[in-house]
Parts: C-alpha cells; sequence; structure tokens
C-alpha cells in the first residue's frame, strides 16, 4: 500500500508539474501572439498617421494655391466679416471638418481678431516656430469648443502665413480602425513627457481623469511604440489588463479542475487497492489457518504414521508375508512423500512472507555443499547414485573430492564465504541433489560443480537422466498451477519454486543448462563476501 501511494503521488506531482509547463507555454504563446498583433497596429496606424498629416498639408498647399487673392484681400481688410466669411466658405468646402482658421503676417503675429478665442496661446507658438524655422510638429491643443491641431502653410511669395484648425477626433477614427480586440491604441506625445494626446474614443479629454499623463500601470502594459515622422506623436499599443489575467485565471482553473480529478480518481484507486488488499490479507489468513491446520492437525498425526509403519517394517508386530511388506512400504513413501508436501507448502509461505532475512550470517559454502552431500547420499542410494564434488581450480587443486570423506577432502583447506541463511541454502542444495538423484539417471554420478567467478560463487548439479522437456524449462521455477498438466512437472512439486524464492532472497539466481553428455544441468549463482 505504501508503494502504491508513492507511486500515485508522484504521477500526481508529474501530472502538476506538466500543468504548469503547459499552462505557462500557453501564456508564452498568447504574449508573443499579441506582441506581434501590437507591433502590427502600431506599424499602421504610424503610417496611416503620418499619411494623414501629409495630405493635409498638401491640401492645404493646393487651397492656398487656388485662394491666394482672397487671402491676399482679407489680410488687408482683416475687419471685412464678408471676406472673412468667403474665406470661410471656401476652407469648408476643401475640409468640411475644419474646427478654426486664422491669417498670420511672415512675423506670425494674427492678423484676424480672435472673438471666440479659438486660437489659443499653444496656436500662437505654433504660429511663431513655423514663421521662424518654417516648420511646425502637429500636436493637440486642448480648447473649451474642441480639441484640435493645427495645419500650416505660407501663402504668396512668403507674404504671410495661413493656419487651419481640426478636430482631434478625426486622428482617433483612425486608431479606432485599428485597434485590436482588448489592445488601446494611443498617441503619445514625445520628449519623455508621457502626455496622452489620442485615443480610439477621439481627444483625450473623452477619457474622465485627473492626470493624463501615462500611469507606472499603463506604461507597464505597453505591448508596442513608433515615432510617427512629422509629428510629437508616438504610437502605442497597450493591453487591456484583463486580457492576460483573464486567460490566466482560465488556465488556472482548467488547471485545478484537471488536476482534481487526477487526485478523486487517485483516491479512489487507492481505496480500490487498500479494499484489494483487506481482501487478500483475509485470503491470506484463512490460508494461514488452514496452513497452521495442516502443520497441527495433519503432519503431527502423519508423523504418528510414519513411526509405526517403519516399526512394522522393523519387526516389531513380527515378520510381515512378502505382499504385506511391499504395500506396508508403498504407504511409508507416500506417507514421507506427504509430509514432505506438507514441509514444502510451510516453507514457501514463510518465503513468501521473508521470513529469513533476519538469519543471514557468514557462511562457508563449500563446507554447506560438503555436507549437503553427505547427508543426501544415503538417499541417492536408494536409486543407485552417487554423488562427486568437482573443485574449480581457483577453490582447490586436486579433484575430484569423494563423497561422504569430508574430513579427508582435499578442498576443506580452501572457503568460499557467502553472507547467508545456513539452514536454507543447505536446503536448497539437497533439494537439487534429491531431484537429481530422482530424476536423473539410475546406477550413475550425479557431478557437484564449484566454481568462483565475477565475485559470484556457482554450484551446478549435473546428471546424466532425460533431462527436461523443452516445454516447461521455462516455467521450472515457477508455482505448480502452470504446470499441473504436465506429468514430468507435477512430480517436481514445489521444490524448484522454494528453491528459486531462496536464492533470489540471497540476491542470487537460479538456472537451468543442457550439455552435451549430461541430462540435466541445474545451477545457482550467490554473491560472495570480499577477502579482506
Amino acid at each position: 500500500m505504501k508503494n502504491h501511494c508513492i507511486f500515485i503521488i508522484i504521477i500526481n506531482l508529474l501530472v502538476g508539474g506538466l500543468l504548469l509547463w503547459v499552462g505557462s507555454s500557453r501564456m508564452n504563446e498568447l504574449r508573443e501572439l499579441h506582441d506581434n498583433i501590437a507591433t502590427e497596429s502600431v506599424s499602421l496606424v504610424t503610417n496611416n498617421v503620418a499619411l494623414f498629416i501629409q495630405d493635409k498639408n498638401r491640401l492645404i498647399n493646393i487651397f492656398v494655391e487656388n485662394e491666394t487673392g482672397l487671402i491676399r484681400q482679407l489680410a488687408k481688410s482683416p475687419d471685412s466679416d464678408e471676406l472673412n466669411q468667403q474665406l470661410s466658405s471656401r476652407i469648408k468646402h476643401y475640409f468640411p471638418h475644419f474646427f478654426t482658421f486664422t491669417i498670420a503676417n511672415k512675423q506670425g503675429a494674427p492678423l484676424l481678431e480672435d472673438f471666440d478665442s479659438f486660437v489659443g496661446d499653444i496656436c500662437l507658438k505654433d504660429l511663431k516656430r513655423f514663421a521662424d524655422y518654417k516648420q511646425t510638429l502637429p500636436r493637440i491643443h486642448p480648447n473649451p469648443e474642441a480639441y484640435h491641431f493645427d495645419v500650416i502653410s505660407n501663402y504668396g511669395n512668403d507674404e504671410g502665413i495661413l493656419f487651419i484648425s481640426f478636430h482631434a477626433d478625426i486622428l482617433g477614427n483612425i486608431l479606432k480602425s485599428v485597434e485590436a480586440h482588448k489592445h488601446q491604441l494611443l498617441l503619445i506625445m514625445e520628449a519623455g513627457l508621457d502626455l496622452i494626446e489620442v485615443t480610439a474614443d477621439g481627444a483625450r479629454n473623452h477619457w474622465i481623469r485627473d492626470d493624463y499623463r501615462m500611469l507606472n500601470d499603463e506604461k507597464d502594459r505597453i505591448l508596442a511604440m513608433k515615432n510617427i515622422p512629422g509629428t510629437v506623436w508616438s504610437a502605442t499599443d497597450l493591453y487591456q489588463p484583463t486580457l492576460f489575467s483573464a486567460t490566466r485565471n482560465q488556465i488556472v482553473i482548467q488547471s485545478v479542475a484537471t488536476l482534481s480529478i487526477l487526485v478523486i480518481v487517485s483516491i479512489l484507486f487507492l481505496l480500490l487497492i487498500s479494499r484489494t488488499q483487506k481482501r487478500r490479507e483475509e485470503a491470506e489468513n484463512i490460508r494461514d489457518d488452514f496452513l497452521s491446520m495442516i502443520s497441527h492437525e495433519l503432519r503431527t498425526p502423519l508423523a504418528t504414521i510414519r513411526g509405526s509403519l517403519g516399526l512394522i517394517i522393523g519387526g516389531a508386530g513380527g515378520t510381515l508375508p512378502t505382499q504385506a511388506e511391499s504395500l506396508t512400504r508403498t504407504v511409508l513413501k507416500n506417507t514421507d512423500r506427504m509430509i514432505v508436501l506438507i514441509n514444502d507448502l510451510l516453507d514457501l509461505r514463510k518465503l513468501e512472507a521473508r521470513h529469513i532475512k533476519s538469519d543471514m550470517q557468514p557462511v562457508n559454502l563449500l563446507k554447506v555443499t560438503k555436507n549437503s552431500i553427505y547427508l543426501t547420499s544415503e538417499y541417492g542410494k536408494e536409486f543407485g547414485v552417487s554423488y562427486t564434488l568437482l573443485c574449480h581450480e581457483d577453490i582447490c587443486n586436486k579433484e575430484p573430492c569423494a563423497s561422504g570423506l569430508c574430513d579427508e577432502n582435499p578442498c576443506e583447506e580452501k572457503r568460499i564465504i557467502i553472507m547467508a541463511n545456513e539452514h536454507r541454502i543447505e536446503q536448497v542444495i539437497n533439494n537439487l541433489l534429491s531431484n537429481a538423484a530422482k530424476h536423473g539417471a539410475t546406477n550413475e554420478t550425479v557431478e557437484v560443480s564449484l566454481s568462483v567467478e565475477n565475485k559470484m560463487a556457482r554450484i551446478e548439479i549435473r546428471d546424466k537422466g532425460q533431462g527436461v522437456p523443452p516445454s516447461i524449462q521455462p516455467y521450472l521455477f515457477e508455482k505448480r498451477p502452470r504446470l499441473s498438466q504436465n506429468k514430468v512437472a507435477q512430480n517436481m512439486g514445489h521444490g524448484l519454486t522454494i528453491v528459486n524464492y531462496i536464492v533470489k532472497l540471497h540476491h542470487g539466481r537460479t538456472g537451468y543448462e543442457t550439455r552435451p553428455g549430461y541430462g540435466a544441468i541445474f545451477f545457482i549463482e550467490l554473491p560472495v563476501i570480499p577477502r579482506t
């Protein structure tokens, strides 16, 4: 359950990280998209406003050429209302949306009376600048009647100056035609003033605010800015506050919803696992109770039966007829088989529960192997089988080591130390030796080879029987249910499964090989403790 929880936590963290990366990528892509939109919008506004101003200058020069006579007459008679009205009508014909006009001498002093105060101080400064430098840069002039900008031209042979003002809202229409959704296009006065001159709604007076200089928040939202040639303005594009925040909130909501669903599914999955594990534990408890019942209720009576049969065969009850003795020995063998099967079931349960780790200690594998050969030799005689220990040259220089002659064994001088549970390793070797005697050829020698290579001790058990059918070789060390349909596998019981469990718990491996001249070759490999 703990591993599942760790796995689920890791998966949730990975998905959370992935959602964060995807959200960040989406925001970066959105920012890049709107940067491109702002750059394009600013370029269009710059070109359109510059062309608009150039067009106004061109039209005024044409007007001056066509109406020079009338302008001269009004300049000579500035108090003539008739001439003033005629020139005003002509200007309105050319420029329907003009705001006001005036005529000035070549020094920039107005010749006409401005009773309505339409020509303000900024207009007078523009006239003076044009008179002195022959150029002017349009800018917005505030006026209670209308915010406007001026276009100025000489008339005659530098005889004087014609001044015409236009509503600033005309420039607002240019901005409005280009402005993108959730963007704001502005004309900002240069020279570090950061003064808002025109918006898409028209002149700045359409915005109700105390200060028309750009705020720090507005400066932070600028996406693109470009100077407009021939003016004091910079075309500026800034995004509305809700542009990125709305998308960011949407991404957060989607990510939280996705992660929440994942967390809910994970919790349900853990609950399902917990329920399954609980059922498994209940099943294991039932199995443990069953095995406990086998241990106490079957093994003890079987041991009693076996002892009684042994006494009968030994003649304790008198001499048995030949046929009765043969039947009694058959019963004794089946009783032994039942006892071995029960012991295997109990051992398999203990190994699955990994109850042997605490018993690990340094063990001399060579000594354990020789003792196993000695203990199994009597069992081998029942099948006419003897055992021979063959030691690799890096262990001892003499071979073979005679079966059962441990005291005279020249290999005893050497030590192969492994970290192991001695009883379990002896159980592994005994199992392989008894299998070789039982399933190998009768009246043959089973070779037991011991070697060390690459810090691994290797024990091979070689018999000269028929070997294991290729169809079941891949499943030799698995549990019996998968092999139960094979007669050879049925005879093997749980022995090889137990061997595989024990060796794996010792960080080793088991295997099966075939070689010319041999039947079955089973081997185990176990890590050796380096010599100090």
